[in-house]
């Protein structure tokens, strides 16, 4: 059956580089002690296997305010979400070697949306340029959207409706970030874009995957902290729902292990079989977590998140984009995407690269 590949993919940095050590010692030190009071710490249920062995790869940074991140990218003032993905997308278009006017269906997912209640889509479309009668609209799955993104592309393409379909995402997080919680440090600002069309047989897309449970929607979210959103004060990420966080955290590694076998199954393919993992990517422990867990010990990764911090939506797209620089791809390698969301949801997806 015929499938929807990524024709090009790649991601597009902020200039300005905050280095972790630019953080004063008095605020790392409040971080540090924090971070002692808030680890998650084993209690007396927690007797699962995977539990465990998430427990101790958190434990192994807990004296790590920055959490694996050393620099991270910041959105400069004058420019917009739309702005990031609008440059990712012009270089994603230069490198598939087709031009704006070729495509047929736009799909965005910023993080930090430039306005509310404004389809981010049409801000993209007009400054991209592309045709009036392209349709363009916001995919907000959070950090699974772009899993969500490559899953509609593939029927908008079967279906005829589309021959390239343009998939954009922004992280402008640090534009959320309070200064005092030390998950400000573990956030940095990107744009990502991939081409996306019909794929050879046997090539491409082979399967997706998706778990939604909306009951810790408040364990990571955007609102004025103790009250919504629109009620006045300054709209920052929170934590809402410690015990719910703690729950996603705890059980990270178990989802995607079910999820991806799931996942395999349902494609045909054997683990021994994936070459390349590209998880999300929110601290410097979930990575190997995840591939370890799931199975997938002898895929290759490309750990981006020392020199970019969580790209949340992005964190896929700039893994593939920098395993395509470096070599890490090669065509007929089976890829595996990974992503927890906050909400909570995940998503994973199957590819056979071309």
């Amino acid at each position: 059956m015929k499938s929807v590949a990524i024709k090009s993919v790649e991601v597009w940095f902020p200039t300005r580089i905050r280095h972790s050590s630019e953080w004063p010692t008095t605020v790392v030190e409040k971080w540090r002690e924090r971070l002692a009071k808030v680890v998650p710490t084993a209690a007396a249920d927690d007797t699962a296997e995977g539990v465990r062995l998430t427990l101790a790869a958190i434990a192994a940074h807990r004296d790590d305010p920055f959490q694996g991140v050393v620099e991270v990218r910041v959105i400069d003032a004058a420019d917009d979400s739309s702005d990031l993905e609008t440059r990712a997308a012009q270089q994603a278009l230069a490198r598939a070697g087709i031009s704006a006017t070729d495509i047929d269906l736009l799909l965005s997912h910023p993080m930090v949306p430039d306005y509310l209640c404004v389809n981010p889509g049409s801000i993209v479309h007009h400054k991209i340029g592309l045709r009036p009668e392209v349709q363009a609209f916001g995919v907000d799955g959070v950090c699974t959207s772009f899993i969500i993104q490559l899953d509609l592309a593939r029927k908008a393409i079967l279906s005829g409706d589309a021959r390239y379909v343009l998939a954009t995402q922004s992280s402008a997080c640090t534009r959320l970030m309070p200064e005092a919680d030390p998950f400000s440090s573990w956030f940095g600002d990107a744009g990502g874009a991939a081409v996306l069309q019909a794929a050879e047989p046997g090539f491409g897309l082979l399967a997706t995957s998706f778990r939604t449970w909306g009951e810790h929607c408040r364990a990571f979210c955007a609102t004025v902290p103790g009250g919504r959103w629109y009620e006045g004060g300054r709209v920052v990420a929170a934590n809402e729902d410690r015990a719910g966080a703690r729950k996603m955290q705890l059980e990270a590694a178990d989802i995607a292990r079910d999820l991806i076998a799931a996942l395999l199954a349902k494609a045909g393919v054997l683990h021994e079989e994936v070459a390349f993992f590209a998880p999300h990517q929110p601290a410097a422990w979930f990575p190997e977590l995840c591939r370890s867990r799931a199975g997938l010990g002898a895929a290759k990764m490309a750990q981006t998140s020392s020199f970019t911090g969580n790209l949340s939506t992005v964190n896929i797209p700039a893994q593939l984009a920098t395993a395509t620089r470096e070599g890490l791809l090669k065509r007929g390698d089976v890829v595996v995407l990974f992503a927890l969301a906050s909400g909570m949801s995940a998503a994973g997806a199957v590819l056979r690269w071309s």
